[in-house]
């Protein structure tokens, strides 16, 4: 008897927790979080936000499932889907207590405007157009370094700007992948329609170091040519420019 009322009182605090309602969690946000949350309905393993502002975005209608089970390696683990802002689809994230140690974003189905990634160039006063899109995207994280990519990603219409000048640069694909044993990340330029007729790779070790080798094609525009030329590695040939960059990214 004792043990059929431990079981029924556990389900009984099972469900209580269950069919919590998610607007509990609006109420117990910190006022001073960099993250407002708003507007909650369903329960608080799965809902909606009605509104997420940020210092860099805001969306609304976000819609959420956590997965319990992550729960017991004290990790977040959370399905998002985003019907509208400027980062558009659905991807799982899983999260740490300390936001910095580790991210983990994996299945990622998103489309974004490439504005939105201006404030991640090193180069100050770029500016950046057009859409970029991901396939089956995974990226992780720690204490705020890339560590593993793998996955498709698109930049259609790619604009690139700078005092006061535009380049129509057409459209890009690469692919993503990281070495196992290495750890080093490698992103390839798939064949695709751009006015620089680059081709190449681009890979990031473990030290934070990002080099690219590649080439060009000699038959673009000249303004973007002679730019692009500062970091040739050789002689045209054939046709195309030798290329190669190397920076430390961290």
């Amino acid at each position: 008897m004792k043990k059929k009322s431990f079981i029924l009182s556990c389900l009984f605090i099972v469900l209580v927790i269950y069919l919590t309602p998610a607007k509990l969690i609006e109420h117990l946000t910190p006022p001073n979080n960099q993250v407002q949350l708003s507007g909650f309905s369903g329960s608080v393993w799965s809902g909606t936000i009605g509104s997420v502002i940020s210092k860099d975005a805001s969306f609304s209608n976000v819609e959420f499932a956590v997965s319990p089970v992550a729960l017991f390696a004290a990790k977040l683990s959370l399905a998002i889907e985003i019907p509208k802002g400027p980062i558009k689809g659905e991807f799982n994230i899983s999260l740490t207590k300390e936001l910095d140690k580790s991210i983990e974003i994996s299945n990622a189905n998103i489309s974004l405007a490439a504005k939105f990634l201006e404030k991640f160039i090193p180069v100050r006063g770029a500016s950046l157009e057009g859409k970029i899109t991901t396939k089956d995207f995974d990226l992780m994280t720690e204490n705020k370094k890339v560590k593993f990519i793998e996955g498709h990603l698109n930049w259609r219409s790619a604009v690139v700007g700078f005092q006061g000048q535009k380049w129509p640069l057409g459209n890009f694909s690469i692919k993503s992948s990281t070495d196992e044993k290495s750890k080093v990340i490698t992103l390839e330029l798939v064949k695709a329609k751009n006015k620089l007729g680059l081709q190449g790779k681009a890979t990031l070790s473990p030290d934070g170091m990002m080099a690219f080798t590649g080439s060009i094609s000699t038959d673009i525009d000249q303004s973007i040519y002679k730019t692009v030329a500062l970091f040739n590695n050789g002689k045209p040939a054939n046709g195309r420019l030798p290329i190669q960059y190397r920076q430390k990214v961290f």
